[in-house]
């Protein structure tokens, strides 16, 4: 699961809650908002693509 730091909608702590709520789940964190698709595409890229190659 990927948490980003900065969002302002859904916090890095209901982020914590979800994962720890989900047996097996690893969280990683993104330094950006609510849309880290727009604000940070090459770091989502490299988290999503470490999990797959994991």
């Amino acid at each position: 699961m990927i948490s980003t730091t900065e969002d302002m909608l859904v916090t890095p702590g209901q982020h914590r809650a979800l994962a720890e709520g989900i047996p097996g789940a690893r969280l990683v964190e993104l330094a950006a908002g609510h849309l880290p698709t727009v604000e940070r595409l090459p770091g989502l890229r490299q988290l999503v693509l470490d999990f797959v190659a994991g």
